[in-house]
């Protein structure tokens, strides 16, 4: 709820801006002009109380999630065998436990609210553009294709390449749990170099995977806001062609590149969270992995409880 109305509030203020130039300005009403500026404040009010209740449910909610899955993970490692250990580092669970935990809680209470909020404007500046002016709604709409296909191209590539960087930075995080904790052992063997020349190598590699995976998007976003950008040229040059041909009105081409601005920038940012969804689920394969494990050693299941036993130790004759 909080969702839809924060959104459709938005929408609200560029067709209020229309009203403005095309009837009271044009017909110098005062009064009417007074009205809609007094309107535009109460939604702008409106949209402020609405959009800080949505902030702290979705706080709540993420918050709440993200705790009682490490919770879950933390219990499923408790379970586990002692050859469970000996197969997965401490620094590597620590990360999951931590960094991969809190990478989750991102997703959940921030990412997946701000992805929907932007799918409402899209499909409502979408249907507000048609109803204004559909010929060049088309138009303007044009990029919004070719940039949807470009991500999903991209996806798969982007997904497997942010699961490497997680995976590096787990080998790290497991590197440097095992040398800081064993540190008195290195001095006293002398192995400060070696360890040194460790920790570089496994650093670069960290280095590696996600210079790859920053630069993947370097390339990929200017192409993008080129695209996004051929929308705003296309509704200048035909919305000035209809505003000679006395075909559209002053108003109506204001409130158009208002709504096209408020388009094409949800457009732009839901091709950042696959980016955001790539890191999310990278570490959520992580988190599951270990959550979807069963103990080497179950309990039996017939297996008696140990009974609440009281007793006492004695000393007689001592």
């Amino acid at each position: 709820f909080l969702l839809l109305s924060s959104t459709g509030i938005r929408l609200i203020p560029p067709y209020l801006s229309k009203i403005i130039v095309d009837d009271a300005i044009a017909n110098k009403n005062i009064a009417l002009l007074g009205w809609v500026v007094l309107a535009l404040v109460a939604i702008s009010l409106a949209g402020v109380g609405l959009s800080v209740a949505r902030g702290r449910t979705t706080a709540w909610l993420g918050s709440k999630m993200s705790y009682i899955i490490r919770g879950q993970l933390y219990e499923t490692v408790q379970r586990m065998s002692l050859r469970f250990f000996d197969k997965h580092k401490t620094g590597e669970l620590i990360s999951r436990l931590s960094r991969d935990t809190d990478s989750l809680q991102e997703f959940l209470a921030f990412e997946i609210p701000f992805f929907i909020v932007n799918i409402f404007l899209l499909f409502g500046i979408g249907a507000v553009l048609i109803k204004m002016n559909w010929q060049l709604a088309l138009l303007t709409l044009l990029p919004a294709p070719l940039v949807a296909f470009g991500t999903i191209a991209i996806w798969n590539k982007i997904r497997n390449t942010f699961g490497k960087v997680w995976h590096r930075w787990s080998q790290l995080s497991s590197l440097l749990n095992d040398t800081l904790s064993g540190i008195r052992v290195i001095k006293g063997f002398a192995q400060e170099p070696r360890e040194i020349k460790r920790f570089n190598s496994r650093s670069y590699d960290v280095y590696q995977v996600n210079m790859r995976a920053e630069q993947m998007w370097a390339t990929y976003m200017p192409l993008l806001s080129f695209l996004l950008g051929t929308g705003s040229l296309v509704i200048w040059y035909f919305g000035g062609r209809n505003i000679i041909k006395e075909e559209m009105t002053l108003g109506t081409l204001m409130a158009f590149m208002a709504y096209m601005g408020m388009f094409y920038g949800p457009l732009e940012m839901i091709t950042h969270i696959w980016g955001w969804i790539s890191r999310s689920f990278a570490a959520a394969e992580r988190i599951f992995e270990i959550m979807d494990m069963e103990p080497e050693s179950p309990d039996e299941k017939n297996a008696l409880s140990m009974p609440d036993i009281k007793g006492a130790v004695e000393f007689k004759n001592v």
